[in-house]
């Protein structure tokens, strides 16, 4: 017998070509979605965290820039109204200029420029420098002797751990009716007193030009180390701009990147009604012991471009002066804040 043959089924015939085509258009469809619905979220991603990090930079900017602002002109007990004699050498510069507790420069056009060459730095091009002189009062000390004469040595107490003064320091001495500023040439410590000396002449740097501090000082005055803080706009070694700040001779250390620009006016009192009359640009001071209060704004940056993000096109002003767009895909925000100085407030 002949065996039977078997046949399929019309409905299991398989998938046809259209059918397939179909299901790939689908299938490339939905992927699509997929990709974009992940681009948008990673680029949502990136830009919140950029967002954070551009914000968070620019409060640190400014309580930086905020904080030693109101402190600056601090002179222990000795206020705006003392007269400071200042026994270093004349042209030392202005690390060491503490007549002045504020002072500034606007708009560099030479950053190789000597003043910047003798503190050390090279700011950015059309980027403001704000120096802040103060005296430190993390660490006072007092005299514990009357001195004889106005050039004689200082006593203060000795076996002090660590010891509170070097040889070198720059420091201010006061009790209240007149103070000195000078720069330490020898300090000897010792079992009950510590002597510490100014002569003049030597190869300290700056140096003091005379002994004479131009007062007696008596037991209970005050002496503690003085500081420059320089605030400038510089670049890292990686072409990165950020804010910086030198104390002293020290090195400059970066303290917030993605500041591109810093400018600075300030409230000028011009009657002797110790009220602010005006803000200025630092080439408009006149006078810097008539500014009470500075008014600092930043143009912060973010760290990185957020990619696929629109071209930041906008230019922007900051405190007053024009900034260029960048036409780059960085996140910009401008921080402005106006701080009074607390040691020149009536």
């Amino acid at each position: 017998m002949m065996p039977k043959r078997r046949t399929i089924a019309g409905n299991s015939a398989g998938i046809s070509l259209v059918e397939m085509m179909i299901a790939m258009l689908v299938g490339m469809v939905l992927l699509a979605g997929i990709y974009r619905v992940f681009i948008s979220s990673t680029t949502s991603y990136q830009f919140e965290t950029e967002l954070s990090n551009l914000q968070e930079n620019g409060r640190f900017a400014m309580e930086f820039l905020t904080r030693d602002t109101r402190q600056t002109g601090y002179r222990g007990c000795a206020g705006s109204q003392v007269a400071v004699t200042n026994t270093l050498n004349p042209g030392a510069g202005s690390l060491f200029d503490f007549d002045r507790a504020i002072e500034g420069y606007d708009d560099v056009t030479d950053p190789a420029a000597a003043e910047f060459a003798a503190m050390g730095i090279s700011p950015q091009m059309s980027t403001d420098v704000l120096i802040l002189r103060k005296m430190d009062s993390d660490v006072i000390v007092e005299i514990v002797d009357q001195m004889p004469d106005t050039s004689a040595d200082l006593k203060i107490t000795g076996n002090v751990v660590p010891p509170p003064l070097a040889d070198n320091d720059i420091v201010m001495i006061t009790d209240c009716q007149a103070a000195a500023v000078f720069q330490i040439t020898n300090f000897t410590d010792g079992v009950l007193k510590a002597n510490v000396v100014h002569n003049a002449g030597g190869s300290t740097t700056p140096g003091n030009a005379t002994k004479d501090l131009g007062h007696a000082f008596g037991p209970g005055s005050e002496i503690a180390k003085m500081s420059t803080y320089i605030y400038f706009v510089d670049t890292n070694a990686n072409g990165e701009v950020g804010l910086y700040y030198k104390i002293n001779a020290g090195g400059s250390q970066e303290i917030v990147s993605g500041v591109e620009s810093m400018q600075v006016t300030y409230g000028v009192d011009t009657d002797g009604d110790r009220d602010i009359d005006t803000f200025v640009k630092a080439g408009g001071v006149a006078s810097w012991a008539n500014v009470l209060a500075a008014r600092i704004g930043v143009l912060v940056a973010s760290t990185d471009e957020v990619q696929r993000g629109d071209v930041d096109v906008a230019a922007y002003t900051v405190n007053g002066t024009n900034i260029p767009a960048a036409n780059d895909r960085r996140l910009r925000q401008v921080f402005v804040t106006t701080v009074a100085l607390r040691n020149r407030l009536p």
